[in-house]
């Protein structure tokens, strides 16, 4: 009997952890957009990030930005309505396209010479 109990508080622990935290999650999608707010390859997005980041970096125009939690048919070319170019406090980056998604928890700002929206 004592080793029932121990097995059972030992799995309503775990599934008290795992709600606590799997479900606790806020996430926006993150989409790339180009600067007619249609829907882009997100390496376009990823590749003008790594040149930002890039040392001797000094700024210049980029036509593509990463864009928070509007809604589009998902497919490329597709517009994107409402959203923001910020990411909501609180909550991650959930990229959408290419071959699934990526979670990110770092945000990515719009940086200068974005795209307007």
């Amino acid at each position: 009997m004592k080793k029932s109990s121990s097995i059972t508080l030992g799995l309503l622990a775990a599934a008290a952890l795992l709600a606590t935290t799997g479900c606790s999650r806020r996430t926006q999608v993150r989409d790339c957009i180009d600067k007619d707010r249609r829907l882009v390859e997100p390496g376009l997005c990823q590749q003008q990030d790594e040149m930002r980041n890039r040392p001797g970096y000094v700024g210049g125009y980029y036509p593509y930005l990463w864009h928070y939690g509007g809604s589009s048919g998902g497919r490329l070319g597709d517009a994107v309505m409402g959203g923001s170019p910020t990411l909501s406090p609180g909550y991650s980056a959930v990229t959408r396209g290419g071959f699934g998604t990526s979670m990110g928890s770092t945000p990515h700002a719009s940086g200068t010479g974005s795209a307007g929206s």
